[in-house]
């Protein structure tokens, strides 16, 4: 069952959950061949994960956001915890302990085109039983929203029972299939997947067919749609509507995060009271203009959070 009587109004507070990663990020002329040495163009480093950059996006946009998942005890842990100290993002770990290795994302940029390979270590798998920390729970229960990308385990399923016994909206961004889907998806109000996702359940169908298939499986959703990087994206919204959104014609430079800019402007306009067409196009918009930045989504916001 969704989301029924609804969260306080008179709150700004958005809690995410997801995972938390470190992203060196490095942009080639080529994919390098083995045995070979090549010069970077350019190296960034900086945090990322599908809800974590959301969750800097909303705090930069004046939120309040509480974010809580597994974050490792080592030096990137530390790093990470001092990032969101510095983008006001409150950090929450759960209890049951922490793991002993950061979520590192090594993300190869290939120049001319701006395609990334990202190449990554899931060092928070969740080994040991963790849940969410009594502060956490009394934070989730008055939120304006749930936004969840459904890294980590239990707690996900956790936060999405807290979730309907309060009321609350769940967005979830879904890129790629995780062994709770079953159990969370029919909780979410609001789904957006990436086009791999939809391939990783339902193979060879279009992007009309496979939003069909989503209502069937865990539906009904308030609204639901399939991102396609430069092919735009497909999107069924709360008035039953579906229609494809082409992509913005931009110079990308690096497409890395672009899909979690997506999600998180879609979050802020309908936190701020967009109708659905309205923060899906402008979603799609700074999604592009989010490819312009060396780096990707996270660096794209840092430039536009340091202009005066």
């Amino acid at each position: 069952m969704k989301a029924e009587a609804g969260p306080p109004t008179d709150t700004k507070k958005v809690f995410c959950l997801g995972a938390a990663t470190m992203d060196l990020v490095t942009e080639v002329g080529q994919f390098p061949l083995p045995d070979t040495k090549v010069e970077a163009d350019c190296l960034t480093i900086h945090p990322g994960g599908p809800v974590f950059t959301g969750a800097v996006f909303l705090a930069w946009k004046g939120w309040e956001v509480h974010f809580s998942g597994v974050c490792g005890t080592d030096l990137w842990g530390q790093y990470l915890r001092n990032e969101m100290v510095s983008r006001n993002v409150r950090y929450h770990p759960p209890v049951g302990g922490e793991a002993d290795g950061t979520n590192v994302a090594l993300v190869w940029v290939e120049t001319e085109s701006a395609r990334r390979t990202i190449l990554w270590k899931n060092t928070g798998v969740m080994e040991k039983t963790r849940n969410l920390s009594p502060e956490a729970r009394q934070i989730l229960s008055g939120a304006r929203l749930l936004y969840l990308d459904g890294h980590g385990g239990e707690l996900v399923i956790e936060a999405v029972n807290i979730a309907k016994a309060h009321g609350i909206p769940i967005l979830f961004d879904g890129g790629s299939r995780k062994d709770t889907d079953d159990k969370v998806l029919p909780a979410v109000d609001d789904l957006i997947v990436s086009s791999r996702f939809a391939e990783q359940y339902f193979p060879g169908l279009d992007p009309r067919q496979a939003m069909d298939e989503m209502e069937k499986r865990w539906g009904p959703f308030r609204r639901l749609g399939i991102t396609q990087g430069e092919e735009g994206s497909w999107a069924r919204l709360a008035d039953g509507a579906v229609r494809h959104f082409p992509a913005f014609s931009v110079e990308a430079i690096d497409t890395n995060g672009a899909g979690d800019v997506f999600h998180a402007t879609f979050a802020w306009r309908l936190l701020e009271g967009d109708d659905d067409q309205q923060s899906w196009l402008l979603a799609t918009q700074l999604a592009a203009e989010s490819t312009t930045a060396h780096g990707g989504g996270i660096s794209w916001i840092d430039q536009q959070t340091s202009r005066p």
